[in-house]
């Protein structure tokens, strides 16, 4: 009976195509009511408000940028400055060296207390220094820095540079003290005479 009414599959068809059309209608409703309800955003931290805020005003960020660049450089040129202002270059002379003693295994060697060359020498006056006399001995060249020039006129008679065979070194000699001249290339120098 209901299979032979023919108005009865049309209803049904009906009701099943109203049926999916609300089925739509209330999904995109849904959607809709979806996309206009937001989260509330977690707050942000103060670096992400610094990079939202530079992101908003591309040329304050320009502009904030080249000012630390330029501040940057212009610390490091005047440190450059100031530390290469602590030195004052005095005088260029080549110093005799002398053998040192030694006794040698096979008698080989230098002539004790006698020149055998000279080395070069720069004296630098190091106002800030607090040692009295101090070196770098870089490449064959002896740099000598002291607190003033006087101190300089009288300590170059006093100093006697050696060589000593043996352990192929140089070694400088100031009163009764020696040392032995590494060659550091050091930035400081080393006190030699306190």
């Amino acid at each position: 009976m209901l299979q032979n009414d023919s108005s009865f599959f049309d209803e049904l068809r009906w009701d099943e195509f109203l049926s999916l059309q609300t089925k739509i209608a209330q999904d995109e409703a849904f959607y809709d009511a979806a996309n206009q309800f937001s989260m509330p955003s977690a707050p942000k931290t103060y670096p992400q408000q610094i990079v939202a805020y530079f992101q908003q005003y591309p040329y304050y960020t320009a502009f904030a940028a080249s000012f630390i660049l330029l501040l940057i450089v212009g610390v490091s040129v005047w440190r450059h400055q100031s530390s290469s202002a602590s030195f004052v270059f005095i005088r260029n002379q080549q110093m005799e060296v002398y053998a040192a003693q030694q006794t040698p295994s096979r008698g080989l060697g230098y002539a004790e207390g006698l020149p055998i060359g000279e080395l070069p020498v720069q004296w630098w006056e190091a106002p800030q220094q607090k040692a009295q006399l101090a070196y770098i001995f870089c490449e064959d060249t002896l740099k000598l820095y002291t607190r003033d020039k006087p101190t300089q006129d009288s300590l170059l008679t006093k100093i006697q540079l050696e060589y000593e065979a043996m352990s192929q070194q140089y070694a400088i000699g100031l009163f009764t003290t020696k040392q032995l001249l590494v060659d550091s290339c050091r930035t400081n120098p080393k006190v030699l005479l306190p």
